[in-house]
């Protein structure tokens, strides 16, 4: 019986004992855990940090391009037409204008971004720094052409060419471009190019008669 219980009460410390060490390796699991959190927790707001940066600097970066927008069509657009006209269709140009605001009979103001003329053609651009909405490309052609057509005197008896110009050209919107007969062009830097060849040579063909 003596060995029995001091079998029993081996057993009990040992039970003890286990309990014990067991109950460390919980608190140092539970205080590992707590430390990963942390840590966890810094690196997220860390990481939250950083994107809220870089979406504030996109922001910035953004804010500069519209207000650099508002001369865009000045400063890139308009030196480089007259060449790409003359290199693509051999025409020179006798006049260019930039942002040409009217007023219609019913009193409300058009802005047409950019409108040269050689002889009888003229072409209306429509420039925008990202151009990837169709309805951008349906407002032009149903909107804005017709309402040059009808506002501008000069260009009465002209044969009208309409063009889209950006940074930004998506191939869908130089498609839909194409079908309509809209010249697409690409900016970047000073540099201006066609983007839809087969309006181009279109184009070329009705003007050589």
């Amino acid at each position: 019986i003596q060995e029995m219980k001091e079998e029993n009460n081996r057993m009990i410390q040992e039970m003890k004992e286990d309990t014990r060490l067991l109950g460390e390796r919980l608190d140092k699991t539970i205080q590992e855990m707590k430390e990963d959190t942390r840590i966890f927790r810094e690196g997220v707001k860390v990481y939250q940090d950083r994107m809220d940066k870089t979406v504030q600097d996109m922001n910035r970066r953004w804010g500069e391009l519209a207000n650099k927008m508002g001369t865009v069509t000045e400063d890139i657009v308009a030196p480089g037409f007259p060449f790409l006209i003359e290199r693509y269709f051999g025409l020179s140009l006798d006049d260019i204008s930039c942002r040409r605001k009217v007023k219609d009979k019913s009193g409300n103001r058009w802005e047409f971004d950019l409108v040269a003329r050689s002889g009888n053609i003229a072409f209306i651009v429509d420039v925008k720094s990202d151009y990837n909405r169709v309805e951008y490309l349906d407002h032009f052609t149903q909107v804005v052409l017709p309402k040059a057509t009808e506002l501008l005197p000069d260009l009465k008896g002209c044969k009208i060419i309409g063009c889209i110009a950006s940074f930004r050209l998506t191939p869908s919107i130089i498609e839909r471009a194409s079908q309509m007969g809209i010249l697409a062009i690409s900016l970047g830097g000073d540099y201006l190019e066609f983007c839809n060849q087969e309006v181009v040579e279109s184009i070329r063909e009705a003007i050589r008669g």
